[in-house]
């Protein structure tokens, strides 16, 4: 059995990642979370609203840790 590398390991959650960001199951599992107010669309909503990729302020930070605490119980968080 061959180690899987580590650009192997980005790319199938990169795959995965673009599979389940807009299924409409996921997108209403995620809406109730009640993290974000307005409609998801799209799973990436909800990493720019915990502050992925942008600098960080204090409702950012909030919202991550609502983010951290559901993912102890859902795996989709």
């Amino acid at each position: 059995m061959n180690p899987t590398s580590s650009t192997d390991l980005v790319m199938q959650l990169q795959r995965e990642w673009r599979r389940i960001r807009r299924q409409p199951s996921h997108l209403a599992q995620a809406y109730g979370w009640g993290i974000v107010t307005g409609p998801i669309d799209d799973l990436n909503v909800l990493l720019t609203h915990v502050g992925f990729e942008t600098r960080s302020t204090p409702t950012h930070e909030v919202a991550l840790r609502e983010m951290v605490a559901i993912a102890g119980h859902d795996d989709l968080a």
